[in-house]
């Protein structure tokens, strides 16, 4: 559960935190396309910013 969306319930006293210990839990996106369909030059700046975020 993110962790605003957790606060937020914690708040209403539906939930309550615990830590974790380390390591921490690691979150994996994956971004998909038709290999014989056009990617936009929006769609090519978002993917290039989505492999390196320090752009």
């Amino acid at each position: 559960m993110p962790e605003a969306r957790a606060r937020a319930a914690v708040s209403r006293g539906q939930v309550c935190l615990r830590p974790i210990a380390e390591p921490g839990l690691v979150r994996r996106h994956v971004a998909a396309w038709h290999k014989e369909k056009y990617l936009t030059a929006s769609m090519q700046r978002f993917l290039a910013l989505c492999r390196d975020p320090s752009r």
